[in-house]
């Protein structure tokens, strides 16, 4: 479940990418494409890894960190925000995930 986290990811960076095109200064969505990038260069990796070695405790905590991400690339946005769809999908892929690692 852990690599399910990854592609969603990808896809928050891919509509921060298009958003920062039009708004290439916006500082939120700056933050939110650094927390994604963490995400899979990151979290992603260690999580799989830390399953590979039976690190259940690991990879629940690396996933429950991504939901943090997504949930810091929300707050302070305004209600409507175009990525809070993608940063929904990413919690509660996450959160799935982390809950699967805890019964590994």
């Amino acid at each position: 479940m852990v690599g399910e986290v990854e592609p969603k990811a990808f896809d928050a960076i891919a509509k921060i990418n298009q958003l920062r095109n039009q708004s290439p200064n916006n500082k939120p969505l700056s933050d939110c494409q650094e927390y994604y990038v963490a995400v899979v260069r990151n979290n992603v990796p260690q999580a799989t890894e830390a399953i590979d070695k039976s690190d259940s405790g690991k990879a629940e905590q690396l996933m429950n960190d991504v939901v943090c991400k997504a949930d810091s690339c929300e707050k302070g946005k305004k209600s409507g925000s175009p990525l809070i769809s993608l940063n929904n999908v990413v919690k509660d892929v996450s959160s799935v995930a982390a809950a699967i690692s805890r019964l590994i």
